[in-house]
């Protein structure tokens, strides 16, 4: 596990940025002098200390977040082996930096400091501007002087820490958007809901029902990644689903047929939820509930 603590941020640091060109991430290093490096280590710093008067808290697909009082921490090795916002970082300071015509004429993606062998701070946040029609930048001295050149504005916020170990998460949307993004999803389905029929009997027509609607609905999609992402399922024999699945005030005779799970298009949710744990009776009202986000205690 990361130690805050440990990490060396007196190290030189090279800034980052990314962007997305069609289906891929681009980018490259943009070249700083020593003085807005500080300014960066400064806000890295804060973040460090933030954190470490905050309480740390295991990743799942559908953990709420407190960010004033807590973070998220995710393995690195959860993450796919060619993910490309991490390959375009790692030994980002020993690349030639980026030139003006090599800037994208389009909003970036994210920036990062990047304190080599030892963690990169990274903020999803545009921070290129560009002169568009209707505007004219300036600069103030003793008379205003027009900037033909991009502009970066950089903000002190950090909401991703990723050490050669974990990921630390300030910000669950961020991290959802640059790491756990459609095409991340789209490329894990079919194997998610393998695992599923690997625990429990599933129709090959109960299968291509939970794929295709996982493409599509996005809650559906993290309830099947937080059933993977948990392997609850390893034990369960299908006879424990049909009790659950009563007690919960579900028909099993309308998703169990045979000893398998045989789904149709108005019971796909229901299954979902009862499988990922997310219906629940009260217990002094004993009315039936469902949640969309849990953490575990």
């Amino acid at each position: 596990m990361t130690t805050l603590n440990d990490l060396n941020l007196g190290r030189p640091l090279a800034l980052g940025v990314g962007w997305r060109e069609r289906n891929t991430i681009h980018g490259g290093r943009v070249k700083i002098t020593n003085h807005v490096a500080e300014r960066f280590r400064a806000i890295a710093v804060s973040h460090v200390e933030a954190l470490v008067s905050r309480s740390p808290k295991a990743f799942s697909p559908e953990a709420d977040l407190e960010p004033r009082e807590e973070y998220l921490v995710a393995d690195v090795a959860e993450l796919d082996a060619d993910e490309p916002i991490t390959n375009l970082l790692d030994g980002l300071e020993r690349r030639d930096p980026i030139s003006i015509r090599g800037l994208p004429k389009r909003s970036l993606l994210f920036y990062a400091f990047v304190f080599p062998q030892q963690a990169t701070f990274l903020r999803k946040l545009n921070p290129y501007q560009t002169a568009k029609t209707g505007k004219v930048w300036t600069l103030l001295g003793d008379t205003l002087e027009e900037i033909s050149d991009p502009l970066f504005a950089f903000d002190s916020r950090v909401d991703l820490v990723i050490t050669t170990e974990e990921i630390l998460i300030s910000n669950a949307t961020a991290f959802e958007l640059l790491f756990k993004e459609e095409n991340y999803f789209m490329r894990h389905i079919d194997n998610w809901v393998q695992a599923i029929s690997d625990y429990l009997p599933l129709t090959a027509g109960s299968s291509k029902l939970i794929i295709e609607g996982c493409r599509t609905n996005t809650r559906l999609r993290r309830r099947l990644q937080s059933i993977h992402h948990r392997g609850h399922l390893r034990d369960v024999p299908i006879t424990e689903v049909q009790t659950q699945a009563e007690e919960q005030g579900l028909d099993p005779e309308e998703f169990i047929q045979n000893g398998e799970l045989d789904l149709h298009d108005a019971s796909i949710d229901d299954v979902l939820k009862l499988l990922n744990e997310d219906l629940f009776i009260g217990p002094f009202s004993g009315a039936q509930f469902a949640v969309d986000r849990k953490s575990p205690r």
